[in-house]
């Protein structure tokens, strides 16, 4: 017993020299960049700086925007060019976004360092890049963000997209691409509307829902809760979750081989299945035996509705 007692004060005494170090990091970095100025530390929000710069899209064919902890906000272009807002706080002294052009590429990056960890204001002292596509850009879009919101337009139009979030929320309108890859660490990912020949979602801890998807991918899910209105197959549809449920509509004329799957969660459909037992079933949905939607979960509940 004391031997157990001893082991539990050494790993306690680990864990708070552990926080000990970070804490003063923290301080040590932020003294060294003039963060705690009396007007600096703070909970009320500040007045922002921005930069602005407009580009002619005839000079890239991609957009990369590297947002670490700021917000990234992606709109329509009232013109023909690409418009790109970069707001932080006003008391930032330092550079913490770069611009470049090379190999055809507009980059947007930032680098935030500590500022973002401590920074307790509103609105005014947000890290925000906004960048304004005209509606005829159809070329390739790339977002990374750490720990910022995406938000995309109510249109758009794109040859490739690319959305990377490891921790917050990605939200969007009606988007239509050749290609689609959504990636989501911690966060929901809620899209009205998306059209892609071919799409890739992946989210680890977060939901996803569509009201309409169109084209032919898989969708994949580790704990969080999917919902999909499937509005047209053009090929085979995987939905797969570990530990969530999954609800998808699948919109009327569609055809496709279905089978479902759920290792321990209640089944329904809409549609004539044939089970197995109480967790497959299976059914010829239309004509068109050469498209599969298999939806599986190992934790969860599937339920499969019409929709007209």
């Amino acid at each position: 017993m004391r031997e157990r007692y001893h082991k539990g004060k050494i790993a306690l005494l680990v864990i708070w020299s552990v926080i000990a170090a970070i804490i003063l990091g923290v301080m040590l970095t932020a003294m060294t960049t003039d963060y705690f100025s009396k007007e600096s530390f703070g909970f009320s929000s500040g007045p922002s700086q921005e930069i602005k710069r407009d580009f002619d899209q005839s000079n890239f064919n991609a957009i990369s925007v590297y947002g670490a902890a700021a917000d990234v906000q992606v709109r329509a272009s009232s013109d023909e060019q690409v418009h790109v807002s970069l707001k932080y706080p006003q008391k930032d002294k330092s550079s913490p976004y770069a611009i470049t052009t090379e190999n055809k590429t507009l980059k947007i990056q930032t680098s935030l360092g500590w500022h973002w960890i401590l920074d307790f204001g509103g609105t005014g002292n947000r890290y925000t890049i906004t960048v304004a596509i005209p509606a005829d850009y159809k070329r390739d879009l790339e977002i990374h963000s750490d720990s910022g919101d995406v938000s995309l337009p109510n249109q758009l139009t794109l040859h490739r997209l690319m959305l990377q979030n490891v921790s917050g929320d990605s939200h969007g309108g009606h988007i239509e691409a050749d290609y689609a890859e959504i990636q989501s660490t911690s966060g929901d990912a809620r899209l009205t509307e998306l059209k892609a020949t071919e799409y890739a979602i992946k989210q680890v801890s977060g939901d996803f829902s569509t009201d309409s998807l169109s084209g032919r991918g898989k969708i994949t899910e580790t704990s969080g809760d999917l919902k999909v209105g499937v509005e047209q197959l053009s090929g085979s549809l995987e939905i797969s979750s570990v530990s969530g449920d999954i609800r998808a509509a699948l919109k009327d004329g569609n055809s496709a081989k279905t089978e479902m799957h759920s290792v321990s969660g209640d089944l329904h459909s809409d549609y004539p299945m044939t089970y197995a037992d109480s967790h497959h079933a299976s059914a010829i949905i239309g004509s068109n035996t050469s498209t599969a939607l298999s939806i599986h979960t190992t934790s969860g509940d599937i339920s499969l509705t019409r929709s007209k």
